[in-house]
């Protein structure tokens, strides 16, 4: 136990969990002193070895800004892992992202949902109308004025 960021005495634990179910795979204690990045490299690397024993064939890394192993993404990459890490935006990497060329990048669309297997519907009747026509009714709209 340390003196935390914000003066109170307290711990900073270490939480490396699966995504989908929240599970706890590891869970380090440290004094509240300790930065977010420190020694998560160590456990994100026993993290892959416990889930590609156990039978998953992909395994993505997630975290934000201040979990960011730049010095590992490289080696994580070429192991076949996807990573989803925030990052900083440093000066060097805003100018970088600024003078890419057009045909660098491009929006990606995401994959339709589902496919339509049917042909569309027919549009249903309006029968409010038709009734109020019948029927002889004055037809009042409402106008707004802006």
């Amino acid at each position: 136990m340390d003196i935390a960021y914000n003066g109170d005495w307290g711990y900073h634990p270490l939480v490396v969990s699966l995504a989908n179910t929240a599970e706890p795979l590891f869970l380090v204690n440290r004094s509240g002193n300790r930065p977010s990045h420190e020694h998560a490299d160590v456990y994100l690397d026993r993290a892959i070895a416990l889930c590609r024993r156990c039978g998953f064939r992909k395994v993505t890394l997630r975290g934000d800004t201040k979990s960011t192993q730049t010095k590992h993404l490289d080696r994580w990459d070429a192991d076949g892992v996807r990573l989803l890490f925030g990052i900083d935006a440093r000066e060097n990497l805003k100018d970088l992202a600024e003078h890419l060329d057009d045909l660098s990048y491009s929006e990606l669309q995401p994959p339709p949902r589902y496919e339509v297997k049917t042909v569309p519907r027919r549009a249903r009747e309006r029968h409010k109308e038709r009734i109020v026509a019948e029927r002889k009714f004055e037809t009042l709209t409402l106008v707004l004025k802006l």
